[in-house]
């Protein structure tokens, strides 16, 4: 493994640093980790998130980016404008097209924003918490990422989840990529893999145990993952 790798870290839903904290913390190996932070109270599609991305990283080489749950899509876009300068991508419990069309669905027909913030966020990180047996510090830091979140934001986000299909970008990688897979993710099944496995040579696919939070749900097991590939690097 380079001593100059630069790992950049992209945020799930949340768009925040708030819940890498678990994993970053099993890091001991000599790596530079970054987090890209997206604004909290603007709707920036996928597009110009993109851009964000890309105009942080302005004169950083030896990139490894790891791309979090709904920010595959960005880590697929932006693979083609790196250049050289990228040498990995991981993906983490993420996607290239819609991973639940139907319940993404709703969102053209449902007060999102009203029911996240009124009903639906609390709701989702109780059944999670007691369904998986999660650690309570998961539980705090997903409920600091909720005191956080703009839900106006998050709608937004989840339309253009809904509305995005990335699949034929990903012929186009050819840097080594990794995708770690959580065993019990009920939000991003199982299938979301297929087209990363048809499209993607150098995928190496891993599973780690835990739910669709995995990187703070198991760390320790996904530092292991994403250490074994960076040491490939």
């Amino acid at each position: 493994m380079s001593n100059e790798l630069n790992l950049v870290l992209l945020p799930g839903l949340h768009g925040t640093k708030t819940l890498f904290p678990p994993f970053i913390n099993e890091f001991y190996v000599q790596v530079n980790i970054t987090v890209i932070d997206y604004p909290i109270h603007d709707k920036l599609n996928y597009d110009q998130l993109v851009e964000l991305v890309l105009s942080k990283l302005t004169g950083v080489d030896n990139l490894v980016i790891l791309a979090e749950s709904f920010s595959g899509p960005i880590g697929i876009k932006i693979a083609g404008k790196l250049g050289n300068r990228l040498k990995g991508i991981i993906f983490c419990a993420t996607f290239a097209k819609p991973p639940r069309p139907f319940l993404l669905s709703l969102t053209k027909v449902l007060p999102i924003a009203y029911l996240f913030k009124t009903i639906l966020a609390q709701t989702v990180i109780k059944y999670w918490h007691r369904r998986y047996s999660a650690p309570d510090y998961v539980r705090e830091l997903l409920q600091e990422a909720h005191r956080e979140m703009d839900y106006n934001v998050i709608a937004y986000r989840l339309k253009s989840i809904r509305d995005c299909d990335v699949s034929e970008l990903l012929k186009n990688i050819e840097v080594p990529c990794c995708y770690i897979q959580a065993k019990k993710d009920d939000l991003v099944l199982k299938k979301s893999l297929k087209p990363f496995v048809e499209n993607v040579r150098t995928i190496q696919l891993y599973e780690v145990e835990g739910p669709h939070f995995i990187l703070q749900s198991n760390p320790y097991d996904c530092y292991k993952v994403v250490c074994d590939f960076l040491m490939k690097l």
